[in-house]
């Protein structure tokens, strides 16, 4: 019973750890773009027109196009289309035009099939179902556990297909990472060619910095799915004991 609550507490201070990081870059990221949303850029183009333009002279064929919502900007491989929301596709706002040049990059990517977005390509496919895996095994693992408990074998092997697709889930989000990064490379490039000033590029990189910061705390969703899953053992356990 002591293991568990040393799991349990190691697995508390990841999940706080990565909640914690991922709360304070999102708050980083809202704060930069209320501060600046309504700051002009110096290239005088709406985000989707700087979009296009620089898809045209970059000779790669991703459409753009505008979507419901706010402060949203996308980038979907699979129809290849740059996706900028409401307030974003017509504005003349230098951090959402950042934004735009970062899924620029994406396209950029994509177009160039850089190893990085591959292997994201490729991991993404499966990363969908990962989590219904990660749960039909730990449930099947409990009730195998509980009906055979002299033999905890096929247990075990439950046990380990969650562990792996724990497992697949870390890479893809740390694959993820590392792909963000070199797309906002490539933003940052861009925003250079077409002219941002100084000042600019550097609203575009902490912005881009903080964003990557909330993808990082997504390395620790697989930690959190296994906290999850303790928590849910113990109050469906030794939880009932006490009501």
């Amino acid at each position: 019973m002591e293991a568990v609550y040393i799991v349990l507490i190691i697995f508390s201070v990841l999940v706080f750890i990565g909640i914690t990081i991922g709360g304070a870059a999102n708050a980083v990221v809202k704060k930069l773009i209320k501060t600046h949303e309504n700051s002009s850029s110096t290239i005088s183009k709406t985000a989707s027109e700087f979009c296009k333009d620089v898809l045209i002279k970059k000779k790669i064929d991703v459409q753009v196009a505008r979507i419901p919502g706010s402060d949203n900007a996308c980038y979907d491989y699979q129809n290849k289309v740059t996706a900028l929301s409401d307030n974003v596709y017509n504005s003349y706002s230098s951090i959402y035009i950042a934004m735009s040049a970062h899924e620029t990059g994406h396209a950029i990517q994509d177009s160039q099939e850089t190893a990085k977005f591959r292997s994201y390509k490729r991991l993404n496919v499966g990363s969908k179902i990962l989590t219904p895996i990660f749960w039909l095994a730990f449930l099947t693992a409990i009730v195998l556990l509980i009906a055979i408990p002299y033999d905890p074998l096929y247990s075990l092997i439950a046990f380990a297909v969650m562990g792996a697709s724990m497992l697949l889930e870390f890479l893809f989000k740390w694959i993820t990472v590392s792909m963000e990064k070199q797309a906002s490379k490539f933003g940052l490039e861009i925003l250079k060619q077409e002219g941002f000033t100084e000042d600019e590029l550097a609203v575009a990189e902490n912005l881009y910095k903080a964003a990557l910061t909330t993808y990082i705390s997504g390395v620790f969703d697989p930690v959190i799915k296994v906290f999850n899953a303790i928590t849910w053992l113990i109050y469906n356990t030794i939880g009932r004991l006490f009501r």
